[in-house]
């Protein structure tokens, strides 16, 4: 049986806020980032924390790539060079979301309740680069788009990724209920087990009609794509996430599109060709993102988000409508290469910060 999802957390976690602002020294010469993390149940060593506040996630090995730049510097720090030779891996990027031993330490957890936390991938909770919904969150860095993107080059090159509720559960009636760690423990994991967002009776192959939050597409992501950089924003209405309702978004279409299931939206709020943006140099990126709140009960919205979005310091997006997930957590921030094409993508990126509400 493969038990996908086991439980959340045990007790409220730290909040969230961002880590301290530091620059690191430019190093000599050139280096492949050879660890890979992951984030949601790994307690990371300090020694593993790249540019003072990101780590590693996503594949590794010839074609799949994470080098730390020397030469090609922005604003003096060091950047990062990211590489995928195709669409045999699905990622390799830098991680804004992750626990420390320090992070553990200050939420008093047991070695029973991280235990526990590592087996519901949920440890990372504890830890930092968690949006706070209904806040402004300004997320700064430098993207350089080498002049080998073309028509045929796609990826995600930046994202906000979703934080599912993963205690949250749907019965065959429809009533979905969001249980503690302990009862979901004891009241459903006794009984059943989740392939996916599916519930499946113990020592059964057959679906019993239970589903459990699974997350979905990345509620705000920056993409290249059919010859354009584009930004697309989603907003996921459920309490469970329904992975059966897709709707997508691409260039030239901006305007909004729903799901067939009404419980989906997604537009793009930022379209530009790729031929009308310079390459090999490196371009500032700013976005100030008002994620949206959610009704507790999970019957609908309780306030819209927002995105203002700078390009080269001149505002180029000024939007605002329901965005992200109907979760307890807000985003977190990840750049590098997410879902690459079959000919492979390759760009650099430096100096992500971000900042929430003063």
């Amino acid at each position: 049986m493969l038990v996908e999802l086991l439980a959340m957390r045990a007790s409220d976690p730290a909040a969230a806020c961002p880590r301290a602002a530091c620059v690191d020294a430019v190093i000599a010469n050139s280096s492949a980032i050879e660890r890979r993390e992951d984030v949601q149940q790994t307690i990371i060593n300090a020694s593993d924390i790249i540019d003072c506040n990101m780590v590693a996630v996503g594949a590794k090995g010839p074609g799949y790539t994470i080098v730390r730049d020397a030469a090609n510097t922005y604003n003096g720090t060091p950047s990062y060079r990211f590489h995928m030779a195709n669409d045999g891996a699905n990622r390799v990027e830098l991680s804004a979301a992750f626990v420390t031993q320090d992070d553990v330490d200050a939420a008093n957890l047991t070695q029973a309740e991280i235990a526990k936390h590592v087996a519901a991938k949920s440890l990372y909770h504890f830890g930092s680069g968690f949006a706070t919904q209904g806040q402004a969150w300004t997320y700064e860095y430098g993207v350089f788009l080498p002049s080998s993107l073309d028509s045929t080059s796609k990826g995600i090159i930046s994202q906000w990724h979703g934080v599912p509720d993963r205690t949250t559960v749907m019965d065959p009636d429809g009533a979905i209920t969001k249980y503690s760690l302990h009862d979901f423990n004891s009241q459903i994991l006794t009984k059943m087990y989740f392939n996916k967002t599916t519930g499946y009776d113990i020592n059964s192959t057959t679906p019993n009609g239970y589903m459990v939050d699974q997350g979905g597409y990345p509620p705000l992501a920056l993409k290249v794509g059919d010859g354009h950089l584009y930004l697309v924003a989603r907003a996921d209405h459920r309490r469970i996430t329904d992975k059966t309702d897709r709707v997508n978004l691409s260039p030239p279409r901006q305007r909004l599109k729903r799901s067939k299931g009404r419980t989906k939206e997604v537009s793009s709020p930022y379209q530009k060709l790729l031929s009308a943006l310079p390459s090999d140099t490196w371009i500032p990126l700013k976005f100030v993102v008002v994620w949206s709140r959610w009704k507790e009960d999970g019957s609908g919205i309780e306030s819209d988000g927002s995105i203002k979005m700078y390009v080269n310091g001149t505002q180029v997006v000024d939007w605002s409508g329901p965005l992200g997930s109907n979760d307890e957590h807000g985003p977190y921030f990840k750049y590098g290469i997410y879902k690459p094409g079959t000919t492979g993508i390759d760009v650099s990126l430096a100096a992500f910060r971000e900042h929430g509400p003063a």
